[in-house]
């Protein structure tokens, strides 16, 4: 209900910049690499051997999206984003815990704006999308390997900033999914 509120002030709010017919495409990529290392002599209990942990996180994120105006300031198109994720954990050089996450999630959005100022713009995006993915988990001291299969659905409103560079060429600031809902099995 508050993402259905927002859209419809937003909407209400907007002045004309982005003209009826207009295209609209974008993209976002994103990767990143965290390393940690713990030497913890007495966690989870006092042993004899010191239980030294060294974690390691990867990502990379794609996204596109497409739309076209269907009116002045009123954006509709499609999203598809692609992720993967990779941890390991490495404990006392005997356990070895791996996972690989692939996760690819589509659907439709929808875009309103408003002009603030000079080449700045206030929007807001609902977006509906479906996501499917898959997680594998292997262990070097254990037979219990697995992978996990990801099915579900969200909906979400992401407010954000537009600064036109050109005509042509925006640069956003969002606050994705500030409000979302989701289903998963």
């Amino acid at each position: 209900n508050l993402t259905l509120v927002v859209l419809v002030f937003i909407s209400f709010c907007a002045n004309a910049q982005i003209k009826k017919g207009t295209f609209l495409v974008g993209g976002q990529i994103s990767a990143g690499k965290e390393e940690r290392s713990n030497y913890n002599p007495s966690y989870p209990i006092p042993q004899l051997n010191p239980n030294i942990q060294n974690d390691e996180y990867k990502y990379v994120n794609v996204g596109i999206s497409i739309g076209k105006a269907i009116k002045d300031n009123r954006v509709i198109g499609f999203n598809f984003n692609t992720a993967n994720f990779n941890e390991s954990f490495f404990y006392n050089s005997t356990e070895t815990s791996l996972s690989k996450n692939n996760r690819n999630d589509a659907g439709i959005f929808y875009r309103a704006y408003k002009k603030i100022g000079k080449d700045i713009y206030l929007f807001g995006e609902t977006n509906a999308l479906v996501r499917f993915g898959k997680t594998r988990y292997n262990r070097t001291t254990s037979i219990n390997n697995s992978t996990v299969k990801e099915t579900g659905a969200s909906l979400s409103f992401t407010p954000g900033f537009a600064y036109a560079i050109s005509k042509k060429f925006h640069i956003e600031l969002t606050m994705q999914n500030l409000v979302a809902v989701q289903y998963a099995t």
